[in-house]
C-alpha cells in the first residue's frame, strides 16, 4: 500500500496531492516518489526504480528527494525509520527509500523550506 503525499513551500509553492510507493499488483517494478530537476527547477513524481528517470524539458538525470543534497541537513547518522515522512522497501537487494522528516530544496524560491505532509493511503 502507497502513501499519498503533498508538498508545500512556505514561499506559496504547493503540490497537487500525489502517490508514492507502489500498489498491490504493481510494487515490484513500482515506486513512484517525488523528484526534482535541478537544471530546470521542476517538481516531478517518477518512478524510483526505473533506471534512469529523466527530466521532461531538459532530458537530464532527476534527483530524488531520499538523496541528502537535496535535504535540510543529513539524518544518515541519526536516521529513525520510523520518523520517515515515507518508506518503501525495495526489496533486499535493493534497499530503501525514505524520506525523512526534514525540511528540502525548494524549486520554486530555492531554499530548503519545502515540507511533505502525508495524507492517506492508496493501494
Amino acid at each position: 500500500m502507497g502513501s499519498i503525499l503533498k508538498a508545500h513551500c512556505i514561499c506559496g509553492f504547493e503540490s497537487k496531492d500525489f502517490l508514492v510507493g507502489g500498489g498491490m499488483l504493481n510494487f515490484h517494478e513500482i515506486c513512484y516518489a517525488p523528484a526534482v530537476c535541478l537544471r530546470c527547477n521542476i517538481f516531478l513524481i517518477k518512478n524510483y526504480m526505473k533506471k534512469y528517470s529523466k527530466c521532461p524539458e531538459c532530458k537530464k538525470k532527476v534527483t530524488f528527494y531520499n538523496e541528502p543534497k537535496v535535504q535540510m541537513e543529513s539524518v544518515a547518522s541519526s536516521h529513525d525509520e520510523e520518523d520517515d515522512i515515507f518508506s518503501w522497501n525495495l526489496g533486499h537487494e535493493k534497499g530503501h527509500f525514505n524520506l525523512p522528516n526534514t525540511t528540502f530544496f525548494c524549486p520554486t524560491c530555492k531554499n530548503f523550506t519545502l515540507e511533505f505532509r502525508d495524507i492517506g493511503f492508496w493501494d
